[in-house]
């Protein structure tokens, strides 16, 4: 698992020396999971975001606003699709802003693009 949220141009070169290096154990079935902290819409929502992860993690390796991926639908979309193209087998979405709204959105929209 990659967590810390990790950047996504940090992720490409990782997984292919790591998948490489499973190969050679013959551990052909080692997969990779990456993990996002995410905030739909604007600069409330990334406030929001901001305030939980900085209260539950009191130093973090990034500035907190760097860790969440946020904007509107299109931009997660968009950094899901990022994030498969660097070669991650699943992806955890974990909403950083405590509404069902996050929930619902990401089930309408970015759930059917990968079933």
């Amino acid at each position: 698992v990659f967590g810390g949220a990790p950047r996504v141009v940090d992720l490409g070169p990782s997984v292919l020396a790591l998948r490489a290096e499973a190969s050679k154990r013959d551990k052909s079935a080692f997969t990779f999971t990456g993990f996002m902290y995410l905030a739909i819409g604007e600069d409330r929502e990334l406030a929001e975001a901001v305030h939980h992860l900085t209260r539950y993690y009191p130093v973090t390796p990034r500035p907190a606003e760097e860790l969440v991926v946020h904007g509107s639908i299109h931009a997660i979309t968009s950094a899901v699709a990022a994030y498969a193209d660097a070669g991650l087998d699943r992806l955890i979405l974990a909403p950083a802003v405590p509404e069902i709204t996050q929930v619902a959105a990401l089930a309408e929209h970015v759930l059917p693009l990968y079933r």
